[in-house]
């Protein structure tokens, strides 16, 4: 078998998309997942693409990985192929490698949930597995409370208020004219692409009919984990609820969409991010919800990150967008 990594193409992206889709299940750990790619296209289809790599066994793609930020490298593996050791030790070597066009030589982080012989293959190179995570799983099984929300799916033309809430819950600073119009051909430019196939961008409302909350939901087709990406709460609208109910919301969303769509089974992961539903450490969760109606389960997906020349997790890159919240089929 002859093993090859290679940087994708624009016009890949729809099959990547595809790939992505089909590696996904709701008793699978959550990997990279097609509306990661999709929120990452913001930036444009020919930079998501030389984001990604590509590992292929015979011209077969067998992994996938986004290059999400500096140095940070998350993967998503055919399930088929979470043992394969070959495998595995080639990525483990590329990624160890800084001419493979990975990573550098320094502190670096791979997100790797329930690749097994990937994470074996990376701890016997001398890398250390991180903090764990705390998966929260919502049972949409049952009636999600929506009364009185007021919550608005906006056009991607539309999208000015939603980019302003989203850099407050994240920066906490007045966003500059520049990133704002950004955000709004970002979305545009989404929109038109491969990646934004089953999206909402949602919006939160107060009373005074301010928006308080946003939220984007990406699904991967029905009967797959779709993921919310992200979610964020103003700055000053904190400790209200708001991140609860537009989670809810979401939620809701794609309880109608199932309706109609007519599918006789759809499952959702929503994987929504935002500090105002939980204190979260450097990269790794443990814990620390405010959301107390989610029950933490499936501990397979647990084993999440593994980090390389580090002498404190605080070298990580701090990131608070993917705390997991699972709808389970009807």
């Amino acid at each position: 078998m002859t093993t090859t990594l290679t940087t994708p193409q624009p016009r890949d992206l729809a099959t990547l998309h595809g790939v992505l889709s089909q590696w996904q299940g709701d008793r699978l750990p959550l990997q990279l997942h097609p509306g990661d790619l999709g929120w990452y296209g913001l930036r444009g289809e020919e930079a998501t693409a030389a984001a990604l790599r590509l590992w292929a066994v015979d011209d077969t793609i067998a992994a996938i990985a986004l290059l999400d930020g500096d140095q940070l490298l998350r993967f998503a593996i055919d399930p088929a192929l979470r043992d394969d050791e070959h495998l595995a030790e080639r990525i483990a070597a590329d990624a160890d490698d800084p001419t493979s066009g990975l990573l550098r030589a320094g502190d670096a982080v791979i997100e790797a949930r329930g690749a097994n012989a990937l994470g074996d293959a990376l701890e016997a190179r001398g890398w250390v597995p991180d903090e764990l995570w705390t998966p929260l799983h919502r049972d949409l099984r049952a009636p999600v409370e929506v009364d009185g929300l007021r919550v608005r799916s906006l056009e991607p033309q539309a999208t000015e208020e939603w980019a302003l809430v989203h850099w407050s819950a994240f920066r906490g600073t007045p966003i500059p004219e520049d990133r704002l119009q950004g955000f709004v051909a970002g979305w545009r430019a989404v929109a038109q692409s491969p990646l934004s196939r089953e999206t909402s961008i949602l919006a939160l409302k107060d009373d005074d009919n301010r928006t308080v909350a946003i939220a984007a939901t990406w699904a991967a087709g029905a009967g797959r984990p779709g993921i919310v990406e992200p979610m964020g709460v103003h700055a000053d609208h904190r400790g209200r609820g708001y991140g609860v109910l537009v989670t809810r919301a979401a939620g809701c969303r794609t309880t109608r969409a199932r309706r109609i769509q007519r599918t006789s089974r759809r499952r959702i992961i929503e994987r929504s991010s935002g500090r105002d539903l939980h204190r979260c450490g450097v990269h790794g969760r443990r814990g620390s919800s405010r959301l107390g109606t989610h029950r933490v389960k499936h501990p397979a997906c647990l084993p999440a990150h593994y980090g390389r020349n580090r002498t404190s997790r605080r070298s990580m890159p701090h990131r608070c967008d993917h705390s997991q919240f699972a709808v389970h089929p009807l």
